[in-house]
């Protein structure tokens, strides 16, 4: 009777229903919940990151090889430029490495 009449006492044990029993378990489980969705956003978000560095690797790796070839075939790095639209100074450093 008194913890009905006192407004302290009741959010006392309102409080203390919280964080044990079932209230505990639900709160528990809430945030295992909630670090379950941020893992695997986080992992998704690598994930995304990764595939596209890979792409832009593998896009400059072909265009390496593409330039490295067009060089072999006696083309000048001038001419590979000029039929590229790339830079003639990147394709003196792909040629040269």
């Amino acid at each position: 009777m008194a913890i009905a009449k006192n407004k302290v006492l009741k959010e006392a044990k309102e409080e203390y229903g919280y964080l044990t029993g079932e209230a505990e378990e639900r709160r528990l489980q809430d945030l295992r919940e909630r670090w379950e969705m941020d893992r695997i956003s986080e992992i998704s978000y690598v994930s995304e990151k990764s595939e596209k560095r890979g792409r832009r690797e593998g896009k400059k790796l072909g265009e390496q090889n593409i330039i490295k070839s067009l060089f072999k075939n006696n083309m000048s790095p001038s001419e590979i430029s000029e039929k590229t639209g790339i830079k003639l100074a990147d394709i003196l450093k792909m040629v040269n490495n």
